[in-house]
């Protein structure tokens, strides 16, 4: 999973997030930094056929010891886009 466009933060330089669990409204995924609940930020989820990419925000963000020194991000996706990957044949 890819974050950028981190809002107020103003961070566009992409950073990874490891994707835990995904659902129709949201994910959550594990990120190196704390986010505040309501910060708004871009992200394109990656699969092997599709992509998802969408504006998203926080709504719960934690911290477990088994991340480490990352954090647990909850965020609702939205106006997710699903883009399907062209096949290279």
């Amino acid at each position: 999973m890819i974050v950028s466009g981190i809002l107020p933060l103003k961070q566009v330089e992409p950073v990874l997030g490891w994707t835990r669990d995904i659902s129709p409204q949201g994910v959550y995924f594990v990120f190196q930094r704390r986010l505040k609940v309501g910060t708004k930020f871009n992200l394109s989820i990656l699969f092997p056929k599709v992509s998802i990419n969408g504006q998203a925000s926080v709504v719960r963000a934690e911290r477990k010891k088994s991340y480490g020194e990352q954090v647990g991000i909850a965020a609702r996706i939205e106006n997710p886009e699903v883009v399907r990957t062209k096949s290279k044949t």
